[in-house]
C-alpha cells in the first residue's frame, strides 16, 4: 500500500484496485471495468512514481521558472500547493467519492497535478501551457495514453483563464464522454477542481520572510498571509481572517488603482461565491456547498490576546446565478443575529476610520 486514508484521493483510488486485486467486489466478481479500464496496468505505483516525478522536476521548480520569466515571486504553485487543491476536492466530495469511478479519481488528481504547472513558464496564459508540459513528460514517466492526455489537459485547462474572450470555460468542453472504454464525467472533475484550488490560497501559500516581494504581487501574499485554512464541511465553508492594526491602513496598488487589503478580502470571499455558483452548475449532485461563514479578527500588532480583539461576522449563501456585472457581496448575505451584532463595513477606507474612531 502506497497510501493511507489521511492521502484522501489517492488512498480511495488505491483502495478501488486493491478491492480489483483481491477479488472483494460485492458480488464476489473483479469486474476490473467498472473501476478502471482493462488497459490501465498497475496504475497506483505508476501514479506514485509519476507523482515523485511532477514534484522533483516540475512542481519544485514553478516558483523560480515563473520569476524567470519577469513575475516576480508568486504565491506557491508548487507542490505544497497540489497537494493542498487535492485535499480540498476531497473533502468537497466527501462521502460522495463512492460514486466516482477509480479511473475518475485516477483522471481528477492527475489534471490537478498538471493544472498551475505551466507558471512554470510564467503567469500569463498558463493553463494553456499545460499540453506543452504534457509533452514534455516521457511516456513511460506519465503512463498516459494520447486519450487520457485530451481529457487530463481539458479538464486542467478549465480552471482559469478564457476560451474565445468567455471566462465559461467549462461548458465549452461538451458533455460526459468515454474515455479508454470508460465513462469520465469531465465537466463535474472540471468543476470539483476549479473550485478545490479557489479555496487554496491560505497561509500556506506564502512561506517567504525577508524576501523582496514587488508591489504587484505583495497584495496576493499578504491575503494568503492573513487567511487561516478554509473549514470544508458538507454545505458549509468557514474562511478566519486575522488582520492588525496595520494591515488595516495599508494601501496597494492593484490594476491601476490604490486598495486596502479588506477590500481585496471582499473582492475574493465575493469572487469565492460567484465560483462556488458556477461550479455547482456543473457538480450539483457532488458538490454541496451552499453557504460560507466569514470571520475577520482585527488586532494590534504583535497581539494574541482574545479580550482584545474587533471581530467582523456575516454569512453567505446562494442566491440563484449571478449577474457578475452588478452583484456584489451584499447580494449573497444571510441575515442574522450574529452578523446584526458583528462590526460591519464594506470597504477598507470605512473600516481604518472605523478603527480610528473606536481608539478615540
Amino acid at each position: 500500500m502506497f497510501y493511507q486514508k489521511s492521502d484522501g484521493l489517492k488512498y480511495c483510488m488505491e483502495a478501488r484496485a486493491e478491492r480489483i486485486i483481491h477479488g472483494t467486489e460485492d458480488d464476489g466478481s473483479t469486474e476490473r471495468e467498472l473501476e478502471f479500464p482493462v488497459a490501465k496496468k498497475d496504475v497506483v505505483k505508476r501514479f506514485h512514481d509519476f507523482e515523485e516525478y511532477m514534484n522533483e522536476n516540475w512542481h519544485s521548480k514553478v516558483t523560480i521558472g515563473a520569476m524567470t520569466y519577469g513575475d516576480g515571486l508568486l504565491t506557491d504553485h508548487g507542490v505544497d500547493h497540489v497537494q493542498t487543491v487535492m485535499h480540498n476536492a476531497y473533502l468537497l466530495l466527501k462521502g460522495r467519492v463512492q460514486y466516482l469511478s477509480g479511473f475518475e479519481i485516477y483522471i481528477l488528481l492527475m489534471a490537478i497535478h498538471f493544472h498551475d504547472v505551466g507558471n512554470i513558464w510564467g503567469r500569463d496564459g498558463h493553463e494553456k501551457k499545460i499540453e506543452d508540459v504534457m509533452n514534455e513528460i516521457p511516456a513511460e514517466i506519465s503512463g498516459l495514453e494520447t486519450f487520457e492526455q485530451i481529457f487530463i489537459c481539458e479538464i486542467a485547462m478549465a480552471h482559469s483563464g478564457k476560451i474565445d474572450d468567455d471566462k465559461d470555460t467549462i461548458s465549452k468542453m461538451g458533455k460526459d464522454e468515454t474515455c479508454l472504454g470508460m465513462r469520465v464525467r469531465k465537466p463535474m472533475l472540471a468543476a470539483i477542481l476549479r473550485f478545490a484550488d479557489e479555496l487554496a490560497d491560505d497561509f500556506s501559500r506564502t512561506k517567504w520572510d525577508n524576501v523582496d516581494i514587488n508591489e504587484v504581487n505583495k497584495i496576493y501574499h499578504d491575503y494568503s498571509k492573513a487567511l487561516d485554512i478554509p473549514k470544508i464541511t458538507d454545505t458549509n465553508i468557514a474562511l478566519h481572517f486575522t488582520l492588525n492594526d496595520e494591515d488595516i491602513s495599508r494601501t496597494y496598488t492593484k490594476d491601476g488603482k490604490e486598495i486596502y487589503l479588506y477590500d481585496e478580502i471582499l473582492n475574493r470571499i465575493q469572487k469565492i461565491m460567484v465560483e462556488l455558483t458556477y461550479c455547482r452548475t456543473f457538480a450539483s449532485d457532488f458538490l454541496r456547498v451552499n453557504s460560507m461563514n466569514v470571520s475577520i479578527d482585527i488586532r494590534r500588532k504583535g497581539s494574541i490576546d482574545p479580550r482584545k480583539k474587533k471581530t467582523i461576522f456575516f454569512r453567505l449563501g446562494l442566491r440563484g446565478y449571478p449577474d457578475t456585472r452588478n452583484i456584489t457581496i451584499k447580494d449573497y448575505f444571510i441575515d442574522d443575529e450574529m452578523s446584526k451584532n458583528s462590526l460591519m463595513v464594506f470597504s477598507g477606507k470605512e473600516l481604518e476610520q472605523a478603527m480610528k474612531e473606536d481608539k478615540n
